[in-house]
């Protein structure tokens, strides 16, 4: 395994453990706060919150792999001249 492969895995794996994480607390807030119990339109409002939030840790992670493999296509093109 070479050092950029092992460096997106661990990426990846922090991806998943980050939106593990979130999700943990999320579940813990929104039954903590009772959400069900709450109108439609607010459960709604929570889950887009939720699902928004979420996709935002996705997209940080997915930014940092995609650039930890172009900075590797970087080196390999450059070792190749």
């Amino acid at each position: 395994m070479t050092s950029t492969s092992s460096v997106i895995k661990r990426q990846l794996l922090t991806m998943v453990g980050a939106v593990v994480v979130f999700d943990v607390v999320a579940i813990g807030l929104y039954s903590l706060v009772d959400v069900e119990s709450m109108a439609r339109r607010t459960r709604m409002y929570v889950t887009f919150g939720w699902t928004l939030a979420t996709l935002m840790v996705v997209l940080y992670f997915l930014r940092r792999i995609r650039a930890a493999r172009d900075e590797a296509r970087r080196g390999r093109q450059q070792s190749t001249r």
